[in-house]
């Protein structure tokens, strides 16, 4: 079942060189923060720090899906 827009997401592999679409950038998600580094405290939303926690639906702002490429 699809979860929360609330549910805390967090940052497992920063922004970087994506893994599956070569010459594209990337950032992987998680649920489950267990083997994340501790998030470092900060005053504004970072995609760039493993561990960093933000909610599901913030996290889905960074993410360009179907309807996003077609229109652009």
């Amino acid at each position: 079942s699809g979860r929360s827009g609330l549910t805390p997401i967090y940052v497992k592999r920063p922004r970087g060189p994506s893994v599956s679409a070569p010459g594209r950038n990337a950032v992987t998600f998680t649920i489950n923060p267990s083997d994340l580094p501790p998030a470092q405290s900060q005053l504004s939303l970072t995609v760039d720090q493993p561990g960093a926690t933000l909610k599901s639906n913030k996290a889905r702002s960074f993410c360009r899906d179907a309807f996003t490429r077609s229109t652009k």
